[in-house]
């Protein structure tokens, strides 16, 4: 009689949840069912925008009054390139990935990508806020290696900050300084196991937080 036992390490999911940090704001919108403006200004024209690979320049032609007012508990920005938006978003192509079963003699990978949208001049930047659960030990060598019982995120994207295979952990994972839409931040999350890994099943929660640079 012939008994197959099943020595493989199952990681069943990866649940991803959001917070969003921006600027508290209030506009004063005009809306109906099919538009909105949510500031005006009085000016003689302008709005042209004109771009390159480095700069984005938007024009206003006798803006007045036009500068920006605060105090402890509010903030007026007066004029037309003062009213402009600071919206921050996004969205992930997936909240929930699973692994599977891990093998000895591969890498199991699974991907998920954040679109991340920010009108704040400064940019923002998307990071792990907080991990819960059980996972293998950790990679530590800057990559997970088939046949090593590692486990860990490759992140992915022109503004990643992150290089190589690194643990998953609260740190920055992307990172842009200029207001910017549609930004794609690809996650990658890697495990493998070693021929004397003990058989269990895991499950983690990794929360992930994008906030506005301020």
């Amino acid at each position: 009689m012939i008994y197959f036992m099943n020595f493989a390490k199952r990681l069943f999911f990866l649940s991803l949840g959001i917070i969003i940090l921006a600027p508290l704001t209030a506009y004063g919108a005009m809306s109906s069912d099919s538009y909105t403006i949510y500031a005006d200004s009085v000016g003689l024209g302008g709005g042209a925008l004109a771009t390159s690979t480095s700069y984005e320049l938007q024009d206003t032609v006798i803006d007045a009054p036009a500068g920006s007012s605060t105090s402890t508990s509010y903030e007026v920005r007066a004029g037309y390139q003062g009213g402009v938006r600071e919206d921050l978003s996004i969205s992930m192509s997936s909240l929930s990935v699973e692994l599977g079963a891990l093998q000895s003699n591969a890498v199991n990978t699974v991907s998920t990508v954040a679109t991340i949208t920010s009108f704040s001049p400064t940019g923002y930047t998307f990071s792990i806020s907080g991990v819960s659960g059980t996972m293998p030990a950790a990679v530590a060598d800057g990559q997970v290696t088939a046949g090593s019982e590692e486990y860990g995120l490759a992140v992915g994207g022109t503004n990643s900050v992150v290089t190589g295979d690194v643990s998953v952990t609260g740190r920055t994972l992307a990172s842009v300084s200029r207001p910017i839409a549609g930004d794609g931040v690809t996650l990658a999350f890697k495990a493998s196991r070693s021929d004397a890994s003990t058989p269990g099943s895991y499950s983690q929660t990794v929360s992930l937080l994008v906030s506005a640079n301020f």
